[in-house]
């Protein structure tokens, strides 16, 4: 266990270093949700009724900060663990590869949660904005709830991103399918009704929809926001326990017949 812990923490410590050392990073985690956030304002200000669509606004813009830095972690990361050719040593350790892609995706997390930071700043100061939260316990708890959602939701996707060498591809197709799918500016609702099913399987969604209970609604009861997070956490475990059971299988196959690189 304790080796476990071990490994996690030196994965996600060398995500941050990874982050660090590509001066891009400013850009990504600053000036990109800033812009997103501006385009946003811009749509909601003239063509929306809402009047909190204000905190629809941060919420979404935070979800998709949080979701594309999650992506990144479980895709772009095994990406280039296989593009400098030490993919096949992690799988050769006796660690479990679950914990590294964990770490990598709590890495790069951390950094969605810095953007959230940035846009929170802007729509307050620059923006002068008013913000609505009925209720700020429920609202920061559903924050790290969705936080947890979106890393499960990431570990099941690295399952399989490690088992392909097009994972830039598929990373860019699921940043945005995804956040429409999780309704996290634009309502479920409008979706066709054969698309609604997906979005209720997707943990982030009852996450998202917490965030938006605790933030305005005024009519918020306790009872759902629990039911809402509940139905959250099962299917994050639900997640974890999935993306475990395909790591063993992955870890078993590629060390049995060594075609790692073939792959």
């Amino acid at each position: 266990m304790f080796g476990n812990i071990r490994v996690l923490i030196s994965s996600f410590h060398r995500e941050l270093i990874a982050y660090f050392v590509r001066p891009i990073w400013i850009f990504e985690v600053s000036f990109t949700p800033i812009v997103f956030v501006i385009i946003s304002f811009t749509i909601f200000h003239y063509y929306s009724t809402e009047v909190a669509y204000v905190s629809y606004l941060i919420i979404g813009s935070a979800a998709l900060g949080l979701w594309g830095s999650t992506l990144f972690g479980a895709g772009n990361s095994i990406t280039r663990e296989r593009f400098i050719g030490t993919l096949e040593y992690i799988i050769g350790t006796p660690s479990s590869l679950q914990i590294v892609v964990i770490g990598k995706i709590l890495g790069s997390s951390l950094m969605g949660f810095v953007s959230t930071i940035f846009i929170f700043l802007f729509v307050v100061i620059l923006a002068n904005e008013p913000i609505s939260i009925v209720s700020f316990p429920a609202f920061f708890t559903a924050l790290i709830c969705t936080f947890l959602s979106f890393v499960s939701m990431g570990v099941l996707l690295g399952s399989f991103f490690v088992l392909t060498r097009s994972a830039t591809a598929y990373y860019n197709a699921l940043s945005r399918s995804i956040y429409v799918l999780c309704g996290a500016m634009f309502p479920i609702a409008i979706l066709p009704s054969w698309v609604r099913p997906i979005s209720y399987i997707l943990a982030p969604t009852w996450g998202i929809k917490a965030l938006k209970m605790a933030a305005f609604d005024s009519l918020f009861s306790s009872w759902c926001f629990i039911k809402t997070l509940l139905w959250l956490l099962i299917l994050s475990v639900v997640y974890l326990l999935f993306s475990t059971q395909i790591f063993k299988k992955i870890e078993d196959k590629i060390r049995e017949e060594a075609k790692l690189v073939e792959l």
